[in-house]
């Protein structure tokens, strides 16, 4: 019976070193073996100082397992997996992965000189993890993934298997789902459209040097500091491309000298627009593909040779339309309909297609980014809008709170006209902050639009969603019309529990824009 704690214990009597693992090197030494549960470190495997340990495993032994332990380990952050190693050849791979929180929160290190000290339990969902591998091992009946998504058990086909590949993040069950995907699509090799630069220090100079922390929209070359140089100066349509496996366009020209921090890659597209390749290295079919490929004792980081295996699948769109999504996304500073006259309407124009086609089946990546990217654009949008109301919300509960119930109605009603003015903008691609929103009333004649007016256009377009939200928008636009002077209604009905009424409503009405107060 396989008791992994055992093994974890085992694992403590033999050290990992600088040239390799000790562990691994007595159990390939040994011919007497017929079968191994063995725990090592899966970037050892895959970068090996002494030889291709990779070969020598798969040479003596059929891999039959496995199965991803995190770092289990108190005073030490090294990745650990254990290995299933049989000279019997099995039809399946067992696989699994963890990746959920392993210790349980503020679990202190113990004080040892030992390097793999194990804690008195784990957390309950890697216990449940432990157990469930156990299970598996031992009766042969495959256990339920975790409805969460922390943890996944597989088994694969040894057709799935490449010899050169025994990390099991290269089998999760999302990863494999996307290299079968893949197979139906024409595809470059990234070495062959790109040129990948890895930027080395200068002895002598200092300048500004961007790093992974300036990596944000909008880019703020000011708040960039300086430091030793590099040989590699940022150029318009330069993609940085982080050790995590994040990419960066710089979407405008750099108008001063900055130099690249050796710490990124430096992608300069040859015969791929550097705006596709942005979208495609950031989409989640592109990022699974980079996520199964990190390697890393500690930290996972991808290196040089797994950018230049990423799989690109040739665009089949103008590249006008991949244009205007990488200029939605990298000029998150303004909201849609305060962009740049020349470009707004093209803008608006595929952002209108995205949304009426944001139902539509799934057959191609190419509608994959494009899903994609409308909930990014949703995320941004909605973050920008959070912070607009940021200051007016605090506001509003503070009239709350010392009684001021006559102004916590008309914030009220000024926050509910401000954020319809914005969706409305937002819709229709007009900045109804400066202009006038123009409708037309019930005897034909055209004036400006009211809050009555804002809450019955959107409640028409966006029916039949938004009928809740409008019901309750009318409600707080009622209770704001209280304290209208022109209404004489009496101010005993302007009370704690009216002003408590309007919050909760418009608390409703502003997450349906996805907005938390």
């Amino acid at each position: 019976m396989v008791n992994i704690k055992e093994i974890l214990k085992e694992r403590g009597k033999y050290p990992i070193t600088k040239d390799g693992d000790s562990w691994l090197d007595y159990v390939l030494e040994d011919e007497t073996k017929e079968e191994v549960w063995l725990i090592t470190i899966p970037s050892k495997l895959l970068n090996a100082v002494r030889g291709n340990r990779i070969k020598q495993i798969t040479q003596k032994y059929f891999v039959a397992g496995v199965y991803n332990l995190g770092t289990p380990y108190l005073n030490t952050g090294l990745s650990m997996e254990l290995l299933h190693l049989t000279k019997e050849r099995f039809k399946t791979i067992d696989i699994s992965i963890f990746k959920g929180q392993m210790f349980i929160a503020g679990l202190k290190k113990k004080n040892s000189d030992e390097a793999f000290i194990m804690p008195d339990r784990y957390s309950l969902k890697y216990e449940r993890y432990l157990e469930g591998v156990e299970y598996w091992i031992n009766s042969g009946s495959l256990p339920e993934d975790d409805a969460n998504g922390e943890y996944e058990y597989n088994s694969i086909d040894v057709s799935e298997v490449s010899e050169q590949r025994i990390n099991a993040e290269y089998y999760s069950k999302k990863a494999i789902g996307v290299r079968k995907f893949l197979q139906n699509e024409t595809l470059y090799n990234m070495e062959d459209i790109v040129d990948i630069i890895v930027p080395r220090r200068v002895d002598k100079g200092v300048g500004k040097v961007i790093r992974m922390v300036d990596l944000s929209y909008p880019l703020k070359i000011e708040n960039i500091l300086e430091k030793q140089i590099t040989n590699v100066k940022l150029k318009k349509n330069d993609i940085l491309f982080s050790t995590i496996g994040k990419a960066f366009l710089v979407p405008d020209e750099v108008n001063e000298t900055i130099y690249v921090d050796q710490n990124m890659f430096v992608i300069r597209c040859r015969d791929i627009q550097p705006e596709y390749l942005f979208l495609y290295l950031n989409s989640d079919v592109c990022q699974t593909i980079i996520d199964s490929q990190k390697i890393g004792s500690f930290i996972h980081k991808v290196t040089r040779k797994s950018i230049a295996d990423i799989p690109v699948i040739i665009p089949t769109k103008e590249e006008e339309e991949y244009r205007l999504q990488a200029h939605l996304l990298t000029h998150i500073e303004k909201r849609s309909y305060q962009i740049n006259s020349d470009i707004e309407p093209r803008i608006l124009a595929y952002w209108n297609a995205l949304y009426k086609n944001r139902n539509i089946k799934i057959e191609k990546v190419e509608d994959i980014l494009g899903m994609e990217l409308l909930e990014k654009l949703k995320v941004y949008s909605t973050n920008q809008l959070q912070e607009m109301l940021h200051d007016d919300w605090k506001e509003l509960n503070d009239c709350f709170r010392v009684g001021a119930y006559k102004a916590t109605l008309i914030l009220a009603g000024s926050i509910l006209e401000a954020v319809l003015i914005d969706w409305l903008s937002e819709i229709k691609g007009n900045n109804y902050f400066e202009e006038d929103y123009m409708v037309t009333d019930r005897n034909g004649r055209i004036k400006r639009a009211d809050l009555i007016d804002y809450i019955n256009e959107i409640k028409y377009i966006e029916r039949p969603h938004w009928i809740e939200g409008a019901t309750k928008a009318h409600e707080i636009r009622k209770k704001r019309n209280l304290v209208h002077a022109k209404l004489g209604i009496n101010s005993d009905e302007i009370d704690r529990d009216t002003c408590r009424m309007v919050i909760d409503y418009l608390r409703d009405v502003i997450k349906t824009r996805g907005v938390e107060e």
